[in-house]
């Protein structure tokens, strides 16, 4: 087993690394990072405050969208109503074309709405630390104990920490970046 570059996100196919290799490297700087609270705590603090300056701006966006639909409605409004006036020469064709031009936008407006809405949902909260540093508490006791945790258990954690491993180019380095402090910086060799 071994990965490779995703190229899904435009990056080419021809690099990849044992997971045999990886996977224990990875692994032993996450179990550095859960033993150390202080640097979790600091990581899980600043990936919040991006996400919040990010969800500043998503807010902003949603507004915008809203004020768009709104503009739409009237626009609609306001057609219909010009439509039905018969002192406004309107032929039912031009109605019903831009009437669906303006239902399209309508329609888009809210598709964008609700995509903004659920992204804005998945922030995280501060409570989520307190989840995160108990799991981090436990997790590290059972490491201790030298308990094997299943490769299923261990992306659930790595999952948990946001945590991303990031090759750099033509190196044996590795970092790896997530919700603690500083990218964490390793090498490929073993």
């Amino acid at each position: 087993q071994s990965y490779r570059h995703r190229k899904s996100l435009g990056h080419c196919c021809n690099h990849q690394i044992s997971a045999r290799i990886l996977e224990p490297l990875v692994w032993g700087k996450i179990v550095e990072v859960l033993m150390d609270p202080e640097d979790l705590r600091r990581g899980y603090e600043d990936s919040l405050a991006q996400q919040e300056a990010a969800a500043g701006r998503q807010r902003t966006h949603l507004e915008t969208l809203h004020r768009r639909v709104a503009k739409l409605e009237e626009m609609r409004r306001n057609l219909t109503t010009a439509y039905l006036d018969p002192e406004i020469t309107i032929t039912k064709t031009e109605y019903i074309e831009q009437k669906e031009q303006i239902d399209e936008g309508i329609v888009e407006s809210r598709k964008q709405i609700q995509e903004v809405e659920k992204e804005l949902a998945n922030i995280p909260t501060p409570a989520e630390l307190e989840t995160l540093e108990e799991f981090a508490a436990t997790l590290g006791e059972v490491i201790s104990d030298e308990e094997v945790l299943s490769p299923e258990r261990k992306r659930e954690v790595l999952q948990m920490l946001r945590a991303r491993v990031v090759r750099e180019k033509g190196a044996s380095k590795f970092r790896i970046e997530g919700w603690f402090g500083p990218p964490v910086e390793g090498l490929l060799s073993k």
